[in-house]
């Protein structure tokens, strides 16, 4: 008989006897105890490790779990020095590798790449999300599905491809600056930032994605996509639910973790039912916008399922609020720290364009690709990139890791490996502008066969913000910000450091306006 059939039976017999009310809650909490005990007693026995590779101590049950406290990537990355690059911690029931630098991620994820292409299971997002919704390619167990999916988006966001949406990029950037200009009092009034890059970055994935954009940010719809895809966003990371490493805390009543998921879920599928039922009339009417789920929907050959379609949308939704969004506005707090940092930045535009307005079409302004990298790399949001589960077995030196094994890359620590990059705790974009450094990769987006397919759209939509951005206003510090002590340090800056995507902790700037000239003929006089 199993423990829930035997517990349920318990409970049955209890509430069905003469005992008084007090007597029943009694014998019911210790039925409850007892389960709670042997549950633990299984987790306990389970908790013996195969996996030969170093690593600290943990505690019965719980393993490492309660010893990583708030920044699980920055403990991580200090827990490298003493057990080497490569070592295994205790999550609960479950052993996880720790990749740490950027020569041992290349040995497992590049050179043995074909046994690092799925997803671990997680409870909370695998077991209850995904019944009322659809998960992200990136969150797709590996399988001729998930082949498909990323088969479809790859076509789309190659370089060729994303230079053709930077009429939509463009579109969203001069909105942006338009937006900014007009809340902010012509640069008399500190904004915080955040949402107008939260609304660039989904309305070019909605115009890129569905034809379609949402106006302001004060749109209803906009704010309950903002909302949903950030909570959204804390059930798919692995530090979201403490249930996902000790399993009998699923069956606990009142689980808040499982009713919160299935919660978002249901939210999330009304919104992107909307949007992609949207766009399947519009091309049933021959009244589509070109975008990519159009010209899925007429493609012959197309083999996607309603589901496969539904996974893509989301990814397509859900990456530009977790990754642009949050490094821009890092990036915003930074320079408005960081006045030389600007100075350069603007001097570089106007050495490339002298008197004339940027090109959003081009890439020629080099110290703005730098800009670009650095940002990422220096504040690297996805701080613990996603999960892999191996489906084969790998070696890392003489030891094996089997097929199965759930692997961290530690995003983090790659991006401050100081065998890669020099003084890696100074903000210097110049490093990109050496050769030995420009190809190198930015592993905010993962590393080989599950690498982030978004990364030329995402590269290109910072590299025209900032040319905009930097080109019409000049940041500065607000003076409320600098009362409540502003903080962009990527450590102690940090608003949540266990969220699956971090951002810092709220400010506000001043957007001065330059140029005014061009702004008021390419900006302020321009319809879009």
């Amino acid at each position: 008989m199993s423990l829930l059939r035997y517990t349920s039976d318990m409970h049955s017999a209890l509430l069905s006897s003469r005992f008084d009310q007090e007597t029943s809650r009694t014998a019911v909490a210790i039925v409850g105890l007892s389960v709670a005990a042997a549950a633990l007693l299984k987790a306990w026995k389970a908790t013996s490790s195969t996996l030969d590779l170093p690593g600290p101590a943990g505690w019965p049950v719980i393993g490492n779990l309660f010893q990583l406290g708030e920044n699980w990537s920055e403990t991580f990355s200090r827990w490298s020095k003493t057990f080497g690059p490569v070592y295994k911690v205790r999550l609960g029931n479950r052993d996880v590798v720790v990749v740490n630098t950027v020569d041992a991620a290349k040995a497992l994820f590049l050179d043995q790449g074909s046994a690092y292409t799925s997803r671990p299971y997680f409870y909370t997002f695998h077991g209850v999300f995904t019944n009322h919704a659809a998960p992200t390619i990136g969150t797709s167990f590996w399988n001729d599905s998930t082949r498909r999916k990323r088969r479809a988006v790859a076509t789309a966001m190659n370089k060729p491809k994303v230079q053709s949406y930077v009429p939509i990029i463009e579109a969203e950037a001069h909105a942006l600056v338009k937006e900014i200009y007009t809340k902010s009092n012509a640069g008399q009034t500190p904004l915080d930032p955040y949402t107008y890059f939260q609304r660039l970055a989904l309305n070019t994935s909605l115009e890129v994605h569905f034809g379609t954009r949402l106006n302001a940010v004060e749109d209803s719809l906009f704010k309950e996509v903002a909302e949903v895809t950030a909570k959204v966003a804390g059930v798919r990371a692995v530090t979201g639910s403490l249930q996902d490493y000790l399993p009998f805390l699923r069956y606990l009543p009142n689980n808040k973790a499982s009713s919160q998921a299935a919660g978002y879920a249901k939210r999330r599928k009304i919104f992107m039912d909307h949007f992609l039922d949207e766009v399947i009339e519009r091309v049933k009417h021959n009244e589509d916008i070109p975008c990519i789920m159009s010209s899925i929907l007429r493609d012959p050959e197309n083999e996607l399922s309603r589901p496969e379609m539904d996974s893509i949308s989301a990814s397509m939704v859900s990456a530009g609020l977790d990754t642009f969004a949050n490094t821009m506005i890092w990036s915003v707090g930074l320079l408005a720290s960081r006045p030389d940092i600007q100075e350069k930045a603007q001097k570089a535009i106007e050495e490339v364009y002298g008197d004339r307005a940027p090109d959003p079409y081009e890439e020629k302004v080099d110290y703005i690709s730098a800009l670009v990298k650095e940002c990422s790399r220096y504040f690297t949001v996805f701080r613990l990139s996603l999960p892999r589960a191996t489906t084969a077995d790998s070696k890392w030196g003489g030891t094996v890791i089997p097929a199965g094994s759930t692997v961290f890359m530690n995003a983090w620590a790659l991006n401050f490996d100081d065998n890669v990059f020099d003084d890696p705790w100074e903000f210097r974009p110049e490093r990109y502008m050496v050769e030995d450094l420009q190809g190198t990769n930015l592993f905010a987006f993962g590393l080989g066969r599950r690498m982030c397919p978004g990364v030329h759209l995402a590269s290109r939509e910072m590299y025209i913000s900032f040319l905009y951005v930097l080109y019409y206003f000049k940041i500065r510090k607000s003076v409320d910000t600098e009362e409540q002590n502003y903080d962009i340090h990527p450590l102690t800056g940090v608003h949540k450091a266990q969220a699956f995507s971090v951002a810092p902790k709220r400010f506000k700037v001043m957007f001065e306006p330059r140029h005014q000239d061009h702004f008021k003929t390419n900006i302020l006089e321009r319809s879009v």
